[in-house]
């Protein structure tokens, strides 16, 4: 079976998933970890193959909305987690080559 693991670039969302793509790879699975590139090196380090996907900059950088106002951030944790990232990582997840499949 072909696993994707995606995640954001952050080691705290990152590394909880290692374990589970180890045990699917040492199982015989094909595992894959798709991220933005900031993310790469950690992955390659760990074994696994690295798919890039979405931003490669600082999300503040393009929405200002994540840029703190009077210590908080202007936009929820939800519309960031579940907005904003997705928003730029499934196109990415998607053009992915999938064998067997059309390009």
């Amino acid at each position: 079976m072909r696993i994707l693991f995606t995640t954001t670039p952050l080691s705290g969302h990152f590394h909880p998933l290692v374990p589970f793509a180890h045990a699917l790879r040492d199982a015989g699975h094909e595992v894959a970890v798709a991220s933005p590139s900031a993310l790469a090196g950690a992955v390659s380090q760990l074994g696994l193959r690295h798919v890039p996907a979405g931003l490669d900059r600082d999300l503040a950088d393009v929405f200002p909305q994540l840029r703190p106002v009077s210590g908080r951030l202007a936009a929820t944790e939800q519309e960031v987690f579940a907005g904003l990232w997705p928003r730029h990582m499934v196109p990415d997840v998607l053009a992915t080559p999938r064998p067997g499949r059309p390009t």
